[in-house]
């Protein structure tokens, strides 16, 4: 009698239908889970970039303001106007010296009459 041996070969196998519609099933979901994770990547890598973005405008906003030494800002001043010179003078708060001048407007030059409505 010859003894029943097995191997394990390499050959074609051909699925019935319960077997199709199982891995139809499959791939649908599988399809649809990837569809989710591409949508989350795309959704972090716009995270992401927009946390880049923000944090490079934020440092360049910086290295501007230590190149220039300065920066341009609204700031309550002190307001002194000089009629001989028609000029009025806006210092900081403190400072002995202006950080501002401009000319005098000709409301400003107009000589006001104690008692009078503006």
């Amino acid at each position: 009698m010859t003894e029943k041996q097995t191997s394990n070969e390499f050959i074609k196998y051909t699925f019935n239908e319960e077997e199709k519609r199982n891995l139809a099933i499959e791939m649908a979901a599988d399809v649809s889970a990837l569809q989710n994770a591409e949508d989350e990547k795309k959704a972090a890598a716009s995270d992401f970039k927009s946390r880049i973005d923000g944090l490079q405008a934020k440092v360049n906003r910086a290295a501007g303001k230590l190149n220039n030494g300065y920066e341009m800002t609204y700031m309550d001043c002190d307001v002194t106007y000089d009629s001989d010179r028609k000029l009025v003078y806006f210092y900081l708060p403190g400072a002995g010296t202006p950080c501002k001048e401009r000319p005098m407007t000709n409301d400003e030059l107009q000589t006001k009459i104690p008692g009078m409505a503006a």
